[in-house]
């Protein structure tokens, strides 16, 4: 892998900037992480039904647009480079492991099954940037002496800024009865700010301070609540149905976050009002010179 992925204007991704053996099926989900433009499911004719990570793409599309600093493109290498390392960790490993079965083992059946085993690990959805300088999380600060872990690890609890950003079914969109889910809202191309609790109509007033289709206010109201209207600003009013969206984003009744997805599908920012969320910003449209 090289030592950088970008140097200037030239950027490196995929295969470019990483070989490894094919073992895991770590390859091509890594490159569609690094770089892949929002427009392949089109491209494809698919409909794809989670967004896809796609690291450099959205933050290509605001500097060029004049919406970002070019600093933003650092961090690219700042948050892709320390999942590249651990994936050829676990590659190299897996290779090693292959070995020692071949060397060790005679019973051909038994010797497939034992090379065809993999962790939960590798299918990548505890890929995380908890670590970058972008993320803010205000209910799970990260600890300052707390080592980075990529891939994230197998059965842990809680939700932080960085993680891939989880769905939720059964969402009444509100005025109306129409159901959806969470990965329909979420759009490649803007930040999606999903509000929890109380305080909804001030964060989404504030929210008109960034450039105008980069940003898009989801007011999630809890299971209980009677609302028939939608939240007046907001671009999208739903009622959590099931409950799903308050349990899979950790959320309580009476609580007040806000939880900022950024448009690779990753959770940029867990704040507790409006400040958290101008602070995030700030860091991501900062005054262009």
């Amino acid at each position: 892998m090289v030592d950088k992925f970008n140097d200037g204007r030239i950027f490196l991704a995929g295969d470019a900037a990483h070989v490894h053996a094919p073992r895991g099926g770590q390859g091509l989900n890594s490159s569609v992480q690094d770089a892949v433009s929002h427009a392949l499911p089109y491209i494809l004719n698919t409909h794809v039904t989670h967004p896809l990570q796609f690291n450099l793409g959205w933050k290509l599309a605001l500097v060029e647009r004049g919406l970002a600093p070019r600093s933003l493109l650092a961090t690219y290498n700042e948050e892709r480079l320390p999942v590249i390392r651990r994936m050829l960790y676990e590659t190299v490993n897996m290779g090693k492991r292959v070995q020692d079965t071949l060397s060790t083992r005679t019973d051909p059946a038994e010797t497939a099954r034992a090379m065809m085993q993999r962790t939960t690990l590798l299918k990548q959805l505890g890929i995380n940037y908890r670590w970058s300088s972008l993320v803010r999380d205000e209910r799970t600060p990260r600890a300052p002496d707390e080592e980075p872990e990529p891939y994230g690890v197998e059965g842990e609890a809680g939700l932080r800024a960085g993680d891939r950003a989880p769905s939720a079914t059964g969402l009444v969109r509100l005025p109306g009865t129409e159901t959806t889910a969470l990965f329909d809202v979420f759009d490649p191309t803007r930040h999606t700010v999903l509000i929890f609790g109380g305080g909804a109509e001030a964060i989404v007033k504030s929210l008109g301070r960034w450039p105008q289709g980069t940003v898009s206010s989801v007011v999630v109201l809890p299971s209980g609540d009677k609302a028939t209207a939608a939240v007046d600003g907001a671009d999208v009013t739903l009622r959590d149905g099931d409950g799903i969206a308050y349990d899979a984003y950790h959320m309580t009744d009476g609580q007040a976050f806000t939880v900022i997805v950024r448009p690779d599908g990753v959770i940029g920012a867990i704040v507790a009002g409006e400040e958290g969320v101008t602070q995030y910003f700030n860091g991501i449209f900062a005054q262009v010179a």
